[in-house]
C-alpha cells in the first residue's frame, strides 16, 4: 500500500519494520505495551523522513522491562539525522534507552518545543551526544520568552522550563497547535557537579531568565556548578531562594575585568524568605552586590548626574535592583553614589 504520512496511534502496535513507515511527516505513538519498535527500526523510520515536523512518544511499556533496548543502545552506532522542519519533540514516560538514542541522534535547527520527562545520565557522559542534545535545547531557548532553571533536592531533578509553562498534548495529530516551550528534567541522583556545570556552560540563555532553588536540602557540590553559567550575560535575571542568590552574587562579584565589557545585566530581581535568612548571609550577599556594581556601573557625581563618556553617553548601563526590604536597606547607603535604581519587592 501507499506510505503513511501521519502516524498517530494509541494503544496499538504496527509492523515497525514496514516500508510504509517511510517519508513520515508526523509521528505520535502513545500508550503502547509489549513489542516496541527497536532502536534500529526507529532509526530507519526517522532517517527516511526528512520532512518530519512533529514527534511525540509517550507511555511506552516494554514486555521485558526494557532489557532488549538497553542492550541495543550499548552496541548501536549513533548516526545523527538532521530534520530541517521538526518543530516539536515530546518524550514522556518511555524507556530510557529510547530517550537517550533519540536525543543523541536528532538535530533540529528549527525546533521550538522540547519536552523530556527524564534525561538519561549516560547521555551527559558522552560529549558528542550531549552536544547534540544541547543543540535541541538551544534551539528551543531562542523561541521562548522566559527561561526558568529550578533546582531542589526534594524535587530530585534539575528542571529547565519555559515561562509560561508548556504541556504535552493528547490531541489528534491534525488538531495540534505548535507552541514554543521547554520542559526538560535531569535527575540529580548520581549527577556530578562537573557534569552539570559542563552542560549548563553550553546553554545560550535568552534575555529573560529565572533561577529558583529551595532552601533546605541543597547539594552544595552540585549546586556550585551554577557558577559555570555567566549570569552577567542575562539582561533580565530573577533569582529565588537564598542559596541561588548567594551563588549568583558570588559570581557577579568575581567578574573578571576582562569580562566586564560582556556584562549585559540590566534588571536583577531577587526573592527569599526574610525570616529564615541569617545576618552573615545577608552581609555576604550585600558585599558581593556592591562589588559587582563598583565594577560594572557608572558613578554619579555630587549633583546626582551620571558620569558620561567623551561622547556624552553613560559609561555603563543603568542597573535596576528589586529585592526584599531587608536587603534594600543594606544596599541603599553603599550604592547611593552609583547609577542603580533600588526598589522594594512588593
Amino acid at each position: 500500500g501507499r506510505n503513511i504520512r501521519y502516524l498517530d496511534i494509541t494503544n496499538i502496535a504496527v509492523p515497525w519494520s514496514s516500508t510504509r513507515l517511510r517519508g513520515l511527516r508526523a509521528i505520535q505513538i502513545q500508550e503502547i505495551t509489549g513489542v516496541l519498535p527497536s532502536l534500529g527500526e526507529l532509526y530507519a523510520a526517522l532517517a527516511s523522513s526528512p520532512e518530519l515536523w512533529w514527534l511525540q512518544l509517550s507511555s511506552w511499556i516494554p514486555s521485558d522491562d526494557g532489557g532488549a533496548l538497553l542492550s541495543e543502545i550499548q552496541n548501536i552506532q549513533i548516526r545523527p539525522i538532521t530534520f530541517s522542519f521538526l518543530t516539536t519533540i515530546v518524550l514522556h514516560q518511555i524507556p530510557a534507552a529510547v530517550t537517550q538514542f533519540l536525543l543523541s541522534t536528532i538535530t533540529a535547527p528549527a525546533c521550538e518545543c522540547v519536552i523530556v520527562q527524564e534525561v538519561p545520565l549516560p547521555l551527559l557522559n558522552n560529549p558528542a551526544s550531549a552536544g547534540t542534545f544541547v543543540g535541541l535545547i538551544n534551539s528551543a531557548l531562542k523561541a521562548i520568552p522566559t527561561f526558568l532553571l529550578e533546582y531542589g533536592k526534594y524535587l530530585g531533578v534539575i528542571g529547565m522550563l519555559s515561562q509560561p509553562r508548556t504541556t504535552r498534548t493528547n490531541d489528534w495529530i491534525y488538531n495540534v497547535h505548535e507552541k514554543p516551550g521547554l520542559d526538560v528534567h535531569i535527575p540529580i541522583k548520581s549527577l556530578t557537579g562537573a557534569q552539570l556545570g559542563s552542560f549548563l556552560s553550553l546553554l545560550n540563555l535568552p534575555d529573560d531568565v529565572g533561577l529558583w532553588t529551595d532552601i533546605d536540602g541543597v547539594d552544595w557540590e552540585l549546586f556550585g556548578s551554577l557558577l559555570s553559567v555567566g549570569w552577567y550575560r542575562v539582561p533580565k535575571l530573577k533569582v529565588s531562594g537564598t542559596p541561588a542568590l548567594r551563588t549568583v552574587c558570588e559570581q557577579l562579584a568575581n567578574i573578571p575585568a576582562s569580562t566586564a565589557c560582556q556584562n549585559r545585566l540590566q534588571s536583577f530581581t531577587s526573592t527569599f524568605d526574610q525570616d529564615n535568612v541569617v545576618s552573615d548571609e545577608l552581609d555576604s550577599i550585600t558585599r558581593n552586590i556592591v562589588t559587582y556594581v563598583e565594577k560594572t556601573c557608572a558613578r554619579r557625581d555630587k549633583g546626582r548626574e551620571v558620569q558620561r563618556s567623551s561622547r556624552g553617553e553613560p559609561e555603563h548601563a543603568k542597573l535596576e535592583i528589586t529585592t526584599p526590604r531587608i536587603l534594600v536597606q543594606r544596599l541603599r547607603e553603599p550604592l547611593q553614589d552609583w547609577d542603580v535604581e533600588l526598589s522594594e519587592l512588593s
